[in-house]
């Protein structure tokens, strides 16, 4: 079944309900289905939601209202008929935004099996004309900056930052600049099914104002745009600044929060995010090199409850930490942690 005719001319963002409706039918050719009002009464239900419990009851039907409580109607989350899932469905348009390109790439191996990518899982991407694409992808719970209890302690700071720099870093090893790191684009799993339930995972998503350099591109890495919900003071329509540290600078901004949100003392961590947020992008670490700044900060029983010697190599050794479920270079790794 081909894809309905989408008006061309106009944003995704400004889409509405009418544009979803018209997609229903190839979207459940496609097996999947638009979340409906009798879904969120289901779910009000389950809630204790009394205010959207009055009217909506039993299966859904194809001819149920859509519901849509998101922020703009590029974005309808929905399920996948054969299991349930609940997903999400993103309309982009490739004039505008790279988004549709680069979550492709991530979808080709080696980038998707990279135990470094920390990148929403994508079902597929449905191509509905020249310009327009549809981005599936698995449905996370919201930012990790929306829940009292999921950042509390050191152990969870430490859990957040190691896997939100990792996948920084595996992101700048594919020549990607995200260009828009803010606690709004990572989100939280807490039931991943590769992680320990009590250890949620995290995941970057929005890669509309992101950069994708060539691999054989010799440099610099320049880009010219200000639009971030954080941005960094090299920000510039009209002067070129290299992403990636940019990248870096908003991190810095995001791990403030955390740390915040979870109330800890920034003594140990002040020099690194000093050092992230430093007005002078050259003087800023890379995401490999936060990373380990971040390991050597950690208290001692909290980090690193036992090390393994993981892979030797001819000028460096590394290890593997359970906890941090990462390789670092072993020189990185404070003696006193060393429980072999």
């Amino acid at each position: 079944m081909l894809p309905p005719k989408l008006p061309a001319d106009v944003d995704p963002s400004d889409y509405d309900i009418d544009e979803w409706e018209s997609l229903r039918p190839f979207l459940k050719s496609r097996g999947y289905r638009l979340i409906t009002q009798r879904d969120a009464q289901a779910g009000a239900i389950q809630d204790g939601d009394e205010e959207m419990c009055e009217k909506w009851g039993g299966p859904p039907r194809d001819d149920d209202p859509l519901y849509h409580d998101l922020h703009n109607y590029a974005v309808f989350p929905g399920f996948q008929i054969s299991n349930s899932q609940r997903v999400v469905f993103k309309i982009v348009d490739a004039n505008k935004s790279p988004e549709a390109e680069i979550y492709s790439y991530l979808c080709e191996t080696p980038a998707k099996t990279d135990p470094r990518n920390r990148v929403i899982p994508v079902l597929e991407i449905i191509e509905l004309s020249p310009t327009h694409s549809m981005i599936v992808t698995e449905e996370w719970c919201l930012s990790w900056n929306d829940y009292n209890n999921i950042m509390e302690t050191w152990d969870d700071f430490a859990d957040f930052a190691t896997q939100a720099l990792e996948g920084l870093a595996f992101l700048h090893s594919h020549c990607i600049a995200h260009l828009d790191i803010s606690d709004g684009n990572i989100l939280v799993c807490q039931y991943a099914e590769d992680l320990p339930r009590t250890r949620p995972a995290y995941a970057f998503i929005d890669f509309g104002l992101s950069v994708r350099f060539s691999k054989s591109h010799a440099g610099p890495y320049t880009v010219t745009r200000n639009i971030a919900t954080f941005e960094p003071p090299e920000m510039s329509k009209t002067i070129p600044y290299d992403p990636f540290k940019s990248d870096i600078w908003q991190m810095g901004q995001v791990l403030v929060h955390a740390a915040r949100q979870c109330k800890l003392k920034l003594d140990s961590l002040q020099a690194l995010i000093s050092r992230m947020q430093h007005s002078d992008p050259d003087q800023r670490p890379t995401a490999e090199a936060a990373l380990a700044v971040l390991i050597t900060c950690a208290p001692e029983r909290s980090i690193v409850d036992k090390i393994f010697i993981a892979e030797a190599t001819d000028t460096t050794l590394f290890c593997l930490s359970p906890l941090l479920r990462t390789i670092v270079p072993m020189h990185t790794i404070p003696v006193r942690w060393l429980k072999l």
